[in-house]
C-alpha cells in the first residue's frame, strides 16, 4: 500500500480569509486538530456559521456531505471534493471531524 503524505484540511467561514482551524490526516487518521496558524493547506473547506453551527449539532455524514456540496453550502476553496470521496483515507477522517465535532 502507498503511503499518502499528511493531509492539511482548514475549516472556515465563507468570504473571510483564512480558516479558523486545521485538521491534520496521515494514513486515514486524524493526528491533529488546532487553530489555523498559517498552514500550507491541501484542503480548505468554507460554510456559513450557520450551516458550521448546524453541522457540528447534527454531524454529517456522506449523504449530508453530498448535499451540502451540490446545494452550494459547502465550498471547497482549495482541494477536490472528487478525489476525497473517492479515497476511504480521506473521506473516513473528513467524515469522522464532524462526528467529533458534534459531540
Amino acid at each position: 500500500m502507498d503511503t499518502l503524505e499528511p493531509i492539511v484540511v482548514g475549516y472556515g467561514i465563507k468570504r473571510e480569509d483564512q480558516p479558523k482551524t486545521v485538521l491534520i490526516i496521515k494514513e486515514g487518521s486524524v493526528v491533529d486538530a488546532k487553530v489555523y496558524e498559517g498552514e500550507e493547506l491541501d484542503w480548505d473547506i468554507r460554510c456559513s456559521e450557520d450551516n458550521w453551527k448546524h453541522y457540528m449539532v447534527k454531524g454529517m455524514g456522506m449523504s449530508q456531505l453530498a448535499s451540502g456540496y451540490a446545494m452550494g453550502w459547502l465550498k471547497f476553496i482549495k482541494g477536490d471534493y472528487f478525489s476525497m470521496i473517492k479515497n476511504p483515507r480521506m473521506i473516513g477522517p473528513f467524515i469522522k471531524s464532524f462526528e467529533l465535532m458534534s459531540k
